[in-house]
């Protein structure tokens, strides 16, 4: 995905707008990290954050 969004704005094809986000990013690399973005994405809905999960 990176390198075709790359390649338009090379071409001047297409114009790419940046979004800002101060919430933290959770990746899933790795089957080792599973686990901690899991207890992480409970204790988001444990806040409400995500109602209805």
């Amino acid at each position: 995905m990176p390198s075709v969004v790359d390649n338009l704005i090379c071409k001047n094809r297409k114009d790419v707008e940046v979004l800002i986000a101060e919430d933290k990013w959770y990746g899933v690399t790795y089957k080792e990290d599973k686990q901690a973005v899991v207890d992480a994405i409970a204790r988001l809905v444990e806040t409400g954050l995500y109602d209805n999960l």
